[in-house]
């Protein structure tokens, strides 16, 4: 690999802030890869710049990840010039701190042998740092040359000033200034009639902290041919280092009034004579001035290599490619350190886990002897088990004969009960259609269900009252069987079960007979009366309780009402009325509404 000397002269060197929008750092790097692609690609074959151009994946290529394999990075990238190439070889190297689509710092380095004198060596270098606070990318380039160990030849020619071609397209491209100062790609004419632009010229001139250099050029009235060829090369060779501006005698004139604190004029000169070319350079101690009357091939080297080549700079452009290399070792050995430490750590607890383990092996060797007498004593306790395996098989047998024997009996007993119930349903038939008195009804219904219902005096007295006024039909009778069949089926589970709530709800959605409801209260205004909620009362076990839950069918002056309370010691149902529809505060003393 070759590295560049202390002793390499500086041909060109150039900083300043590029401040664009949040892909500044990509399009910069992109500028120069294209500009790398240039240089070597004539006569060079595709492959052998693999990596130049981003991959059709949409990753990066080393140059901008400066990875060279899968495991190394900071290496060179090597290339043999080809049959038609002027180089002979070049060598290219980048570096990179942070990730790679946004890096804080990013350094190229390109070397290659001259194309004429084969003695000397070019060496071009680019920095890039991202300033985060002022959202802006700090460029710095330097181009040196040196020649090769051990030359032996003729002495070497002096080599003309010359600007690399990335410095003119990043100022096409991007916006570009030296800390408040805006970087121009080329001349700028001071024009108009009032020269409005000289006052703002003047405050820069004058300012002591500016850092980029200005060249004035003070046009006579007829400019010749040589006059703009001169011109030309100046803007060319300081481009990215200086502002240059053009302006008329007149304006010049006017720049002087304004800028009585620059010099113009040398003493030794008369008072009319006016300097062609005016350069103002930051100096370590201020501002330095200098005039030349005239303009010629020695005076335009001069200025280019005062701006271009021998300019201090600042401090903070003392980043070059190096600096960058050896920050992302820095931070790569700051890397390996922290993981040296993690490596240390995990031996710590491996060691620990180790002796754990070792303890864990010994109890484990005196378990596998205890388990081996276990296993003796299982064996034999397995010769018994498949023992009582064949009892039980035979047992098994016996079993399934007899639980077919009981499936047998099932489907008999199921057929019964089927005869059973039909019967039942006859016998219900025949005691609603026979059985014409609600009395009796409830009497016999009590003496069916007697763990359920307990019939109240109250109960008997309002069905004997029943009885005694109205006269019904076979038909009636029936329904009011059902009726007391839901009390003593229906609703007697509902409060019975295991979720005695909504009992309302519940009933009226297992009911069998439609036209029998269930409600538990009465309404507002009849609750409000005393004397209706004291009708709604009966003496049960020595104290009033309400009986205002009740089963109704029917809305007519026949309709019946089962009022009842419900006993939750004794789960029973107490029947306090049954019969006629109670007085309500709808209407009169009887049960017929209004």
């Amino acid at each position: 690999m070759e590295i560049v000397p202390q002793h390499a002269e500086i041909h060109y060197r150039c900083a300043f802030d590029i401040v664009n929008d949040d892909r500044q750092m990509q399009e910069t790097r992109r500028i120069l890869r294209d500009w790398v692609k240039f240089k070597v690609s004539n006569g060079i074959s595709e492959d052998a710049v693999k990596g130049l151009s981003s991959r059709k994946s949409g990753g990066m290529g080393w140059f901008f990840t400066a990875r060279y394999n899968e495991k190394e990075a900071d290496r060179f990238k090597f290339i043999n010039g080809g049959k038609n190439c002027q180089l002979e070889w070049i060598q290219i190297r980048t570096a990179l701190v942070g990730t790679n689509k946004e890096p804080t710092l990013w350094g190229m380095e390109l070397i290659h042998p001259d194309s004429d004198l084969t003695g000397l060596y070019w060496a071009t270098s680019v920095s890039l740092e991202y300033n985060s606070d002022e959202k802006t990318v700090r460029f710095v380039t330097a181009i040196r040359k040196y020649l090769r160990d051990y030359y032996i030849g003729v002495a070497l020619r002096a080599d003309e000033p010359s600007t690399p071609r990335f410095i003119t397209e990043i100022l096409n491209d991007l916006h570009c200034k030296s800390r408040d100062l805006k970087i121009y790609k080329n001349i700028r004419y001071i024009t108009g009639e009032k020269y409005e632009e000289v006052p703002n010229l003047c405050k820069r001139l004058t300012n002591t902290q500016r850092q980029l250099p200005y060249i004035l050029l003070v046009q006579p009235e007829d400019v010749s041919d040589e006059l703009n060829k001169y011109k030309n090369k100046l803007s060319k060779l300081t481009r990215g280092n200086a502002n240059i501006f053009a302006l008329p005698r007149p304006a010049y004139e006017e720049l002087s009034y304004y800028a009585r604190d620059v010099k113009f004029y040398l003493p030794t000169l008369e008072k009319d004579a006016v300097p062609f070319v005016f350069c103002s350079l930051p100096g370590y101690d201020g501002l330095f001035h200098k005039w030349y009357y005239e303009i010629n091939d020695q005076v335009l080297s001069e200025i280019i290599c005062s701006v271009s080549r021998y300019s201090r700079g600042e401090l903070r452009d003392l980043v070059s490619f190096q600096s960058v290399v050896t920050k992302q070792k820095v931070l790569e050995h700051s890397r390996l350190s922290e993981e040296n430490e993690d490596l240390r750590e995990f031996q710590k607890e491996y060691e620990k886990d180790n002796k754990e383990l070792s303890q864990k092996e010994r109890k484990m060797k005196e378990t596998l002897a205890t388990m081996k007498g276990e296993n003796d004593r299982l064996w034999k306790a397995l010769e018994v088990k498949e023992d009582n395996e064949t009892a039980l098989i035979n047992k098994n047998k016996s079993l399934e004969f007899q639980i077919g024997e009981l499936e047998r009996s099932k489907q008999e007993v199921a057929k019964e009960n089927r005869v059973i119930k039909r019967t039942n349903e006859r016998i219900d038939a025949l005691i609603g259609a026979y059985i014409e008195s609600i009395e009796k009804q409830l009497r016999l219904c009590a003496d069916i269900f007697n763990d359920r219902i307990v019939i109240h005096d109250k109960g008997i007295g309002s069905a004997k009252d029943y009885d005694k006024d109205y006269q019904n039909g076979k038909d009636f009778y029936k329904r009011s069987w059902q009726m007391l069949q839901e009390l003593a089926i229906t609703l007697y589970e509902c409060y019975t079960s295991d979720d005695p709530k909504n009992i309302e709800r519940r009933f009226n959605e297992k009911r069998k007979t439609p036209e029998v409801s269930f409600t538990m209260n009465e309404g507002r205004q009849t609750n409000k009366n005393s004397r209706l909620s004291r009708e709604r009362e009966i003496n049960y076990k020595g104290k009033k309780v309400s009986i205002e839950p009740h089963l109704k069918m029917g809305s007519d002056k026949k309709a019946l009402r089962l009022h009842l309370y419900f006993d939750n010691e004794e789960k029973k149902i107490i029947v306090g009325h049954w019969g006629k529809h109670m007085a309500t505060a709808a209407s009169g003393k009887g049960g017929e509404r209004k």
